[in-house]
C-alpha cells in the first residue's frame, strides 16, 4: 500500500489524509499530515505492514506533538508574564513542564522576580529561562553565605566560646 511504499522509499508519493483513512487509520489531519509523512519516512515497509502497527505510529506522533504543544504554552506563559505582570503568574508545573530545572517552592517567587524583570524576548526559549533560574538559585545561596557568616561573626561577637570567624566569614560577611 501506499503507506509502506513511502516508509520503504520516500522518493514514492507521501501518503495523504485520505490513504491512512483507507487503511483505517485515525487521527490523521491536515495539520499533523507532514510530520506523521516524516515519522513513517524514518521507518521501513515491515515497520507499517499494517493499519495497528500505523495505528501505533500515529498516536505516538499526536502524542508528541500533545507534549510539543503543551512546552510552548508553558514558554509562552513564562514569556507573557515577563511582557506584563499583569498576566498569568507561572507556577511550578509551567516551568517543569518547559523542561525547566531547579524552581522549587521555595524559591518561585525569586524566579517569577526575575522574570518579571525583564521583557518577553529575554525568556523566549527553555534555555534562556533556564540560565534566569540557574543566576537566581546562585543569587540565592551567595546571599545565604552572607547571613551564615554574619551570623558566625554576630555569634562570636555574643560568647567567645562559639567559633572564630575566619578572615573567609568576614570578607562574605562583606567586613
Amino acid at each position: 500500500d501506499k503507506v509502506e511504499a513511502y516508509a520503504d522509499n520516500s522518493s514514492n508519493p507521501a501518503p495523504t489524509e485520505s490513504d491512512y483513512s483507507t487503511a483505517g487509520v485515525t487521527g490523521v489531519t491536515a495539520a499533523n499530515l507532514a510530520d506523521i509523512n516524516v515519522a513513517i519516512d524514518a521507518l521501513v515497509a515491515g515497520d507499517v505492514d499494517s493499519a495497528a502497527k500505523i495505528q501505533a505510529i500515529v498516536d505516538q506522533v499526536i502524542a508528541d506533538l500533545a507534549a510539543a504543544a503543551e512546552v510552548v504554552a508553558a514558554i509562552d506563559k513564562v514569556e507573557a508574564y515577563a511582557d506584563n505582570n499583569a498576566n498569568t503568574v507561572p507556577e511550578l508545573a509551567d516551568y517543569s513542564t518547559a523542561g525547566v530545572t531547579g524552581v522549587t517552592a521555595a524559591n518561585l517567587d525569586d524566579v517569577n522576580a526575575a522574570i518579571d524583570a525583564l521583557v518577553a524576548g529575554d525568556v523566549d526559549s527553555a534555555s534562556e529561562i533556564q540560565a534566569i533560574v540557574d543566576q537566581v538559585i546562585a543569587d540565592l545561596a551567595s546571599a545565604a553565605a552572607v547571613v551564615a557568616a554574619i551570623d558566625k561573626v554576630e555569634a562570636y561577637a555574643d560568647n567567645s566560646s562559639n567559633p572564630a570567624p575566619t578572615e573567609s566569614d568576614y570578607s562574605t560577611a562583606g567586613v
